[in-house]
Formats: structure tokens, C-alpha cells, sequence
């Protein structure tokens, strides 16, 4: 169901109550209600309206039931009256009835049911995924689906060999809703893409290679199935509980654009004019192991050692970059990718590829199931200690994880960063 076809729908069940509101009142009072802000509420309605419907997952498309789908427009339904009637009461908007709150309320359910009758199958096939690497890993996850019931199929890995035109015909033979690959090795990462990349299949690509180090064991299959259901697409507590904080995030980035936003221009133009560049996009390890790409305000002098500062006092920081490094001003950018939605406000710090490759194993790779944050409890309490060696306060925000400590931590921030504790 498309976000179009939402707005839509709750634009016409709007309309249809507002009318049957002033038909009545004509019939009852004769005259027609003289509320001024009914563009207001169709406004903060929709609004909670397509919130809701994002937290409950009806805009993904995904394999969960029908009785689900429909308890969730029940749910969406709920929340479209209480929230508006509650800012209602809050604002003294006495004259807006709830009664029409209501009636748009459960029109707006009925369009949706309408819709989702229409345009959703009733019959939910599988999702296909082709796989392409270790064959270990392959019966785990495959084991792993069945036991747990979800609606994911793995195709054999031998069906799609490492050669340019034999796993480009079996991607157009099958036709996999998915790629993975375990592959480490460039030449076979460059055969997958490329196979991927001229295929008419609508198929999305996923390295797994680093998620494929941290499931080697049983245990951590077992013991992460929250986190590998959402990677697989399943819904969960887990989605629910992201996607919430996904709004979180966006709520306060709105919120505070007068703040940040003239911050960011006035860096960037002050080191545009100084060093004549301003910014850098850096590859790092995401959710999952995934590489993604984070900006960041350029602090040193362009060498050819690539290396990450280990002191205050290394000669590649120019004198701009040791205040903004100090400040965490540098990191400002990363509000952008926070928008993009590959980070999130709060979370692990994402980490420089060389480190990942060098340094961790399947213990330190669990930290890899959360989005990547701006900001987390490392930097509050352990930045002197280096990421990878000070995993407790990732793996207590993995377990403890809620939005009242993600508003904590943000909280805690202000003053982590006004004195910089363990800043360089």
C-alpha cells in the first residue's frame, strides 16, 4: 500500500466526515459549524495518522498476516482520535467535536480495511533469497528460518556459482527477492555486483561477510534472534521499537534545525575559506556489517597516513580541526546521515573499516546489530579507551536499549561535550 494511496484515503475520509458533520448540524441547528481550524487538526490528523501507520509497519512491504494487517488499521484508527481529541482539550478547542474526531476516526478505518482488501493478496508467498558463500551458514539460517517459522526460503548457494555469466543466468532464472554473499575476496565481490548490477531481477544486494564472522557460532544465533529476524525482515518487537526511534530521531532533528543547521553552514564556510575544503565523506561499518557512508567536518592536513590521531598532538590536526575535534563539533555532519536514516542520534559508534578488519572478532561484531549513533554512552563515559576495547557500554545499551535512555544519554551529552571528557 502505497504512501500516496494513504494520504489519499485519509484525505477523502476527512472530507466525508467533516461533511456529514455540517449535514447534520444544518438538520439539527440549521446552520453549520463556525470552528476556524479544521485545516489545522486535517493537518496534526494526518500526521498521526501516517506516524502511526509507519510504527506499525504498514508501509512495509512485508509477510505478516492478515489478522495482524487489520488489528494494526484497528490500532492506527485508536491513535487518529485519541491523539488530536487530546490536543484539542490541551489548546481549549472546545467547539472541535469529539464526536467528529470519531467519525473520521472510524471512517478512516473502514477506507483502510476497503483498501487493504483491494490491493493486498491474501495469499503470502516466501520470500527467496539467493546465497551465495559458506554452506555452514546457509543450513544455520536455513534451520534457523524453520525453527522459528518465518516466511524465508534459502536457495541452494550451489545454484549460483562465482562466474560472471553462469550466476547471472541463475539470478534470471530464479529470481531471488535477495542476494546474499559471505564472500570476502575482491574478485568475488566484483563477479556478485556485477551479475547483480545487469540483471533485469528486481533484487536487492547484502554482504553478509562480516555478519556471516559473528554467527559461526550456534550460540550467538540463538542468543541475537531479535536483531537476525529484523535483519531477514521479519517483523518484531525489535522493528517495532526502531522504527519509534527512527521518529524519535527525526522529531529532534526537526525540533532543533534553528540550532544545529547555522552551526554546520558557519563551520563549513569558515573551513571552506581557511583550508579551501570543508567536509569528507568516510566509509565505516553500519547495522549488520553493511558499509555506510558518514560526512564528516575535515580536521587535518590531506597525507598520504590515513591513520586515525591518537593523540592531541599529532601534527596531521590542523588548528581549526584540534577545536572541533576537542568540541565534537565534527561530528555535526553526521545529522545528515541521521536524515538519510543510516545512523540514528543515539547508538554504537561506527567504526573505521581497517579496525573492524584488524581488530574484531564475533564478540566485538554483536555491537554491529544497532544502528550506528552520533553519540552513546562511549562517549560520555569511555572515549579515552579505544571503541573496540571497551565494549561494555555498547553491549549494556544493547541490552537496555528504550527511548527514556536514548533521551538520557542525549541529556548527558550537553555537558560530556561542553567539558570535553576524554576529547581529542
Amino acid at each position: 500500500m502505497t504512501l500516496v494511496i494513504q494520504i489519499i484515503s485519509f484525505t477523502l475520509s476527512y472530507a466525508l466526515a467533516l461533511y456529514l458533520r455540517q449535514e447534520l448540524l444544518i438538520g439539527v441547528f440549521k446552520s453549520e459549524s463556525s470552528f476556524e481550524y479544521y485545516s489545522f487538526y486535517f493537518i496534526l490528523s494526518l500526521a498521526v495518522f501516517l506516524c502511526s501507520n509507519y510504527l506499525e509497519g504498514i508501509f512495509r512491504v512485508n509477510k505478516t498476516s492478515q489478522n495482524i494487517k487489520l488489528f494494526s488499521h484497528i490500532k492506527t484508527s485508536f491513535t487518529l482520535f485519541l491523539i488530536p481529541a487530546l490536543i484539542a482539550f490541551l489548546l481549549s478547542h472546545h467547539t472541535i467535536s469529539r464526536g467528529f474526531l470519531l467519525l473520521n476516526a472510524l471512517i478512516n478505518c473502514c477506507f483502510q480495511i476497503i483498501i487493504y482488501k483491494v490491493f493486498v493478496k491474501k495469499s503470502h508467498k516466501k520470500k527467496r533469497i539467493a546465497f551465495i558463500g559458506k554452506r555452514k551458514l546457509f543450513e544455520k539460517l536455513s534451520t534457523y528460518c524453520t525453527e522459528q517459522k518465518l516466511a524465508v526460503t534459502f536457495l541452494e548457494p550451489k545454484l549460483f556459482p562465482i562466474h560472471k555469466v553462469k550466476l547471472l543466468e541463475a539470478i534470471e532464472k530464479y529470481e531471488p527477492d535477495e542476494i546474499y554473499f559471505t564472500h570476502f575476496e575482491k574478485r568475488a565481490k566484483t563477479i556478485i555486483t556485477y551479475a547483480h548490477s545487469h540483471s533485469s531481477s528486481k533484487t536487492t544486494l547484502k554482504d553478509i561477510s562480516l555478519l556471516s564472522v559473528l554467527l559461526q557460532k550456534e550460540s550467538s544465533l540463538q542468543r541475537s534472534k531479535k536483531f537476525i529476524s529484523a535483519f531477514l525482515g521479519e517483523d518484531n518487537h525489535f522493528q517495532y521499537y526502531s522504527r519509534m526511534k527512527r521518529l524519535f530521531d527525526l522529531l529532534i532533528v526537526f525540533i532543533f534545525l534553528p540550532l544545529w543547521f547555522p552551526v554546520i553552514a558557519f563551520i563549513f564556510c569558515i573551513l571552506k575559506i581557511t583550508y579551501k575544503e570543508a567536509m569528507f565523506i568516510q566509509a565505516r561499518i553500519g547495522q549488520f556489517g553493511h558499509v555506510i557512508h558518514v560526512f564528516k567536518f575535515k580536521t587535518m592536513h590531506s597525507t598520504k597516513n590515513t591513520n586515525k590521531p591518537n593523540t592531541a598532538t599529532d601534527t596531521r590536526i590542523t588548528k581549526l580541526g584540534w577545536f572541533l575535534r576537542r568540541s565534537s563539533l565534527d561530528e555535526l555532519p553526521q545529522i545528515f546521515n541521521v536524515i538519510i536514516g543510516n545512523m540514528s542520534l543515539i547508538g554504537p559508534r561506527p567504526e573505521l573499516i581497517s579496525i573492524v578488519s584488524e581488530n574484531y572478532n564475533s564478540l566485538h561484531l554483536r555491537r554491529t546489530f544497532l544502528k550506528p549513533g552520533i553519540t552513546g554512552l562511549w562517549q560520555i563515559y569511555g572515549r579515552k579507551q579505544p571503541i573496540h576495547s571497551h565494549l561494555k557500554y555498547d553491549f549494556y545499551y544493547l541490552k537496555n536499549q528504550c527511548l527514556s535512555l536514548d533521551l538520557w544519554i542525549l541529556l548527558k551529552t550537553i555537558p560530556a561535550v561542553i567539558f570535553k571528557r576524554g576529547a581529542y
